[in-house]
């Protein structure tokens, strides 16, 4: 499952989008960088239903760490939830 985390572009005009990998339980195990990319950076992964929660600036930044900390954590094996 997949859970859109957008805010507004950076000072310099980039985009701040993601998002963030769960298990069918809703357990955290990942992060997604959109970019550019938009809807190419998910290719592979259902999301026919992911809702997107916009948040201020400074929270996309906690929910960003947070996704690529407990990845860190997981093995490739783990994440092919």
């Amino acid at each position: 499952m997949l859970v859109k985390i957008a805010t507004t572009n950076d000072t310099n005009g980039n985009p701040r989008r993601g998002w963030l990998r769960l298990t069918a339980g809703g357990q955290v195990i990942g992060w997604i960088e959109e970019g550019y990319l938009g809807r190419g950076a998910i290719d592979g992964y259902d999301d026919a239903e992911s809702p997107t929660i916009y948040v201020k600036p400074s929270e996309y930044k906690r929910f960003k760490k947070w996704g690529e900390t407990i990845q860190e954590n997981f093995t490739k094996e783990e994440l092919n939830v």
